[in-house]
Formats: structure tokens, sequence, C-alpha cells
């Protein structure tokens, strides 16, 4: 099942499908989630230099058996490969070697306050499972990742200490009257936003930025 349809706004009077799906304890079926949608993600980073650009739009759950037991990532928006790991064929590829900054933030955005943060949000507006208790066990997930030996774990790290994580400036997009498929590579201008993992709580709600 598609992941952003997960956690849009259901119809008045009816629960999210989120809500219609999810079986068993909240925190069983969030675990299963982190193990089987950011893990892989994570370590193929670590690995290879590989970063995934995996919207919620564009991730897919199997939830046979009612947990998250895969997630498969489809039209996938964007491929970055940092370029001190890219061999020297990938690097005549237009628009796939990067900075490793850029890779990250790509990375950082799509999968932790793009995706993570999206299914979090919903199950606190649901009243599934509070906000601070999912937001702790994410960083308890990430904290086993943060001992991967590559840039992987580093980069674990840096979402567990640093006060703010990167965000796709959507608005910023749109006031400057921009289109996005315009702008060269489609990259549109990255923001920062408040980090509610360093003190694994937010103080107030996550904002919709999905």
């Amino acid at each position: 099942m598609q992941l952003g349809g997960l956690v849009a706004p259901p119809l008045p009077g009816r629960a999210s499908l989120l809500a219609q799906v999810m079986t068993g304890p909240p925190e069983a079926w969030f675990r299963a989630y982190l193990d089987c949608a950011v893990a892989p993600l994570l370590r193929i980073y670590d690995a290879t230099g590989i970063a995934v650009e995996a919207h919620q739009q564009n991730a897919l759950l199997d939830l046979e058996g009612g947990l998250p037991r895969r997630c498969d990532i489809r039209d996938n928006q964007g491929f970055y490969v940092a370029e001190d790991m890219a061999p020297p064929e990938w690097r005549a590829i237009p628009q796939l070697v990067y900075p490793r900054a850029e890779a990250e933030a790509a990375l950082g955005y799509a999968l932790i306050v793009n995706q993570v943060f999206g299914v979090i949000h919903r199950m606190d507006l649901d009243g599934i499972w509070p906000e601070g208790a999912a937001l702790t066990v994410l960083a308890q997930h990430l904290r086993g990742l943060a001992a991967l030996p590559g840039h992987g774990g580093a980069l674990a790290r840096s979402w567990l200490e640093r006060p703010t994580l990167p965000a796709k400036g959507n608005m910023l997009t749109q006031l400057g009257g921009v289109d996005e498929l315009l702008i060269p590579g489609e990259r549109a201008p990255m923001i920062r936003i408040a980090n509610p993992l360093p003190a694994r709580a937010a103080a107030g709600a996550l904002a919709d930025v999905a």
C-alpha cells in the first residue's frame, strides 16, 4: 500500500487508511516499518554512497500479516551518488553524482522529514500513538544504525545530534513563481527546520511538512 495514501487526511467522518490497516500495538507496527523502510536505505548509502530520494508517495509497504515487512521504492524522484564514492563511469552520467552534503540533504529530507515524520504525524493526529513516544523509538532505531562503519553511520548520528534537518522549500518555490520542473536538475531550494530528535520528543506537534 502506498505510504502517502496511508498518512493522507481522511474523508470527513472516516478514519485514515493508516488507522484502518494498523493491527496490534502501534509500537510494534512502527518498529517493523522502520526496519523495512529506513534501515535498508541507510545501509545502502553506507556501503555504496547511493542516496535514494524516497518520498512517501513513492514508498509501497507490504502489509501482509498486518505488520510492514517490505518497503519498495517506485518511480523514485532521484538518485544521488556521493562524489567521493562514485566510480569514473558513473561520473559520466548527467545529474547522478553530487557533493556528499547535497546527497545527504536529499536523503535526510525524503526519508526522515517527508516519510517517517509523516507517519509519526498521522499516528499522533489519529490518537494512535503519541508523537513523543514515536520519536523516542525513531531515535533508538537511528542509534543502532549509527554503528554502521561508514558515512551512513555518521549520517544517522547527525540526525540524532544536529539542531536542524533539511527540508524542501516547497512554499518558497511556489511564492517565487518558480516551476520546479524548470529548475536545473529539478532541485527545489532546501531550507532547515528544527530537529526534534536530539531531545527525542518535539515541544509541539510536528508541522505537516510533507
